[in-house]
């Protein structure tokens, strides 16, 4: 596992080999439309899906390898949680995100790439100013009024990488692109509490 802070912020940090190789390698073997899907709650409205699985699947030994994680996880970035919640997400043709910042009940998440793609369905974080936010009263609390920013950082769409995020204010991201035909992008989005 190699977990590697993106610049000096200390807030965001690239993840590469958190899960064991193997498991990797056996779920590239699998025809993932095998499991069940449902809509992930909140974004019903993104083409979107939540793999349903059980633990004796490729799938929930890779879940369960995560949410073993904690106390290593808090070696490389000094923190103090104590649980991993795991969706595993499957994006489809359409899918598409604009630039955002998480709510502030995102405390620290997540998110690590599964399977083979277009390397550009990755996300991309940016740099935010004080200027480019409007903290409204409501759920989504902060809400960018500026969508011109400028790349801080690309995670790329690549099997067993992802980034590891501590929720502020400050981190505006999306993914890169939009999911094109015959493209998917499968993932483990993970809340760290």
């Amino acid at each position: 596992m190699i977990i590697n802070a993106i610049d000096d912020r200390n807030d965001l940090f690239a993840i590469k080999n958190i899960i064991p190789n193997n498991l990797i390698e056996e779920l590239s073997n699998e025809d993932i439309t095998n499991y069940t899907f449902e809509r992930q709650p909140w974004q019903e409205h993104f083409c979107r899906y939540r793999v349903c699985y059980n633990q004796n699947t490729t799938i929930g030994k890779i879940v369960d390898s995560i949410t073993s994680l904690p106390k290593e996880i808090n070696k490389f970035i000094g923190s103090d949680f104590s649980h991993i919640d795991v969706s595993v997400w499957y994006d489809y043709e359409g899918f598409e995100m604009h630039k955002h910042i998480d709510n502030p009940s995102v405390s620290n998440a997540m998110q690590i790439y599964l399977d083979e793609g277009n390397i550009n369905l990755g996300t991309t974080f940016y740099f935010v100013n004080d200027e480019d936010i409007e903290v409204k009263d409501d759920e989504q609390q902060w809400n960018l009024k500026n969508y011109n920013l400028d790349e801080r950082h690309n995670f790329e769409y690549v099997p067993n990488t992802g980034y590891l995020m501590l929720n502020n204010k400050y981190q505006a991201h999306s993914p890169r692109g939009c999911v094109n035909k015959n493209e998917r992008r499968l993932s483990l989005y993970c809340y760290l509490k």
